[in-house]
Formats: C-alpha cells, sequence, structure tokens
C-alpha cells in the first residue's frame, strides 16, 4: 500500500487535494480525518488509485488526514493546511548551510584524522554466496504464491502479507 502526497500541502477553500498510490486492486482505500471517513475509492485493476479531500472537509485551518486499504492498520501523511500559509520567519538556508558545514567537517575528521586502534592480524574466511538471503523477498519462492486476481502482488505464505512481485512492471 503505497500513497503519493501531493505537491503542494496547502488549498484553498474550494480546491481539492489530490492523492494517489498503489495498492492490490478491489481494495477499498479511504480517507479519514479527525475520525470521519472524508473520501474513498477503490483501487483499480492496474493496482493505482486516486482520491481527492476537498477543502470543505477540513475544519479549521489544517487537518492530518491518514489512509486505510482494506483492513490494515491507517496510515497518516502530513498535514493539509486550507487557505494561503504564511511564510515562516525562520531562516532555513542558513539551517541548511550549518548543517552541510558540520556534514564537511565530520567527513573530514574520517577520512584524515588517524584513530587509534589495536592492531589485530586479519584472517580471511570462507562465506557462503547464499548468506542472509533467506530473509528476502523472493530468496524462497516456495513461500510466495501467486494469484491472477492480484497481478503484482505475492501472497508470502510464512508471514501472511502480500508483498510486491519484483517480476512485475508498475
Amino acid at each position: 500500500f503505497v500513497i503519493s502526497e501531493p505537491d503542494s500541502n496547502s488549498v484553498d477553500d474550494e480546491g481539492i487535494v489530490v492523492y494517489s498510490g498503489i495498492g492490490l486492486p478491489g481494495q477499498k482505500v479511504s480517507v479519514i480525518i479527525n475520525g470521519n471517513q472524508v473520501n474513498s475509492t477503490v483501487v483499480s485493476s492496474n493496482s493505482t488509485w486516486e482520491l481527492g479531500v476537498p477543502a470543505s472537509r477540513i475544519s479549521g485551518s489544517s487537518a492530518t488526514p491518514s489512509f486505510v486499504m482494506g483492513g490494515q492498520d491507517p496510515v497518516i501523511v502530513e498535514t493539509i493546511y486550507k487557505g494561503a500559509q504564511e511564510e515562516s520567519g525562520f531562516p532555513t538556508g542558513i539551517v541548511i548551510g550549518l548543517v552541510i558545514v558540520i556534514l564537511l567537517i565530520g567527513a573530514f575528521g574520517y577520512f584524515f584524522i588517524e584513530l587509534e586502534t589495536d592492531e589485530q592480524p586479519k584472517t580471511d574466511i570462507e562465506v557462503d554466496e547464499n548468506f542472509g538471503l533467506e530473509n528476502q523477498v523472493g530468496a524462497d519462492s516456495s513461500k510466495l504464491e501467486k494469484h491472477d486476481d492480484h497481478p503484482g502482488w505475492l501472497w508470502a505464505t510464512d508471514k501472511e502479507e502480500w508483498v510486491p512481485d519484483p517480476d512485475h512492471s508498475w
């Protein structure tokens, strides 16, 4: 279940904020604000969905929507604001500049300052080429089931959940 948020998190009094995403075909996707369902749609056969939140459904100046597909837990997205938002006086450019300077100092320290370590001889070991693959999706195809009525998704029997099919092109 994937949610693509809109480019802008503000909407005029007569507008609609449009969300889209990817989900399990045929499943209902609902948007909820303050415990009330605001809108819903059904995931299309190509696994995509789209739905809008009208500004009229935002009580006050802002709301934080959450999305639900099927019986899954709600996914909370960024707050949306009704009406024009004032620019904050917070100097974000200065903060970004300070972060870059701190990162550069850290990189300099990491690469050019010699750390004391206990010198111990290193030993080469043999590692099985499949080591660690047992937890990756698709590593054990016997645990994944393909269903024709859910293209792009595989049922992971050991985890009892839907996982994206890596061989499916969206």
